[in-house]
């Protein structure tokens, strides 16, 4: 189509979790001195190397959904009248879901840096409680899943399952690894931040979006675009998709965009190396 454990007993299961999501070795700042992650541990390994694990998912997403039917949106009955009319508008709203996804990131960059949301371990500078951070724990890892949320309607039955439970689980994994890597760093406050809200934002979010999210994603659009280039190009070609049902335009789309920001960035390091503030 064209859109494309065995159970332990409870001390191995504990030992396993240990080992996967291990606690820091220093625990929280202090005379011990800085924050550092057990390197050698499952879990770390598994941070560092989350781009690659995404790109393996979708690598098995896409023989899935050429060999296992029609996607779920096809499998709605609708009018001949207005078919495909109501197909443009139902591919539109997972677009608008993507692109949702794609803010929430961006907006957490805004906050955090563009590049620590991809940082190969997690550190004490790289911690916020400012911006969408005093509304909800983990806005970076909603957005992603709002993003793979989006594309399962898109995907056959066993493609979009197997999305769901490989990427969307992995996502929350990565969200729980981090949770357990903050609560060391900050000990004290461990009870307080188990009462957060983690993926849900919590009243008056809304409100900062519409007196400080919009203008401070605005104000560091070369940050959140250099950080999101590759999900704003597949963006683009989702959303011409959306217009003409045709796999062409989105891989035009999506060509043309990727290629645009790649160069953009290189344009603005270039720029940056030869005339340094």
């Amino acid at each position: 189509p064209p859109y494309a454990k065995i159970f332990p007993g409870r001390g191995s299961f504990l030992k396993m979790k240990e080992n996967f999501i291990p606690e820091s070795k220093n625990g929280a700042d202090g005379s011990s001195g800085p924050y550092t992650v057990k390197l050698s541990s499952p879990g770390a390994f598994f941070y560092r190397a989350r781009l690659g694990v995404y790109i393996f998912f979708f690598l098995i997403l896409w023989p899935l959904n050429q060999h296992y039917g029609p996607p779920f949106l096809d499998r709605i009955p609708v009018s001949h009248t207005f078919g495909n009319l109501i197909l443009k508008m139902e591919v539109f709203l997972c677009c608008l879901i993507y692109y949702g996804g794609i803010f929430l990131r961006m907006l957490g960059a805004a906050y955090i840096g563009g590049n620590k949301i991809w940082s190969p371990s997690l550190k004490a500078g790289e911690i916020s409680d400012e911006g969408p951070f005093r509304f909800m724990r983990h806005p970076v890892y909603t957005g992603s899943f709002l993003i793979i949320l989006s594309l399962v309607p898109l995907c056959s039955p066993v493609g979009g399952g197997f999305i769901l439970l490989s990427a969307g689980g992995f996502t929350l994994y990565l969200a729980h690894y981090e949770d357990i890597q903050i609560r060391s760093l900050y000990p004290a406050s461990r009870e307080t931040r188990k009462s957060e809200r983690r993926f849900l934002p919590d009243k008056g979010f809304y409100q900062f979006l519409i007196l400080e999210g919009f203008s401070r994603v605005i104000e560091k659009w070369k940050e959140t675009m250099s950080s999101e280039f590759y999900n704003l190009s597949f963006g683009t070609g989702f959303l011409a998709f959306s217009l003409t049902l045709s796999t062409r335009y989105f891989w035009y789309g999506f060509v043309f965009s990727l290629v645009f920001f790649l160069l953009f960035i290189l344009i603005g390091k270039t720029y940056s190396r030869t005339h340094p503030h």
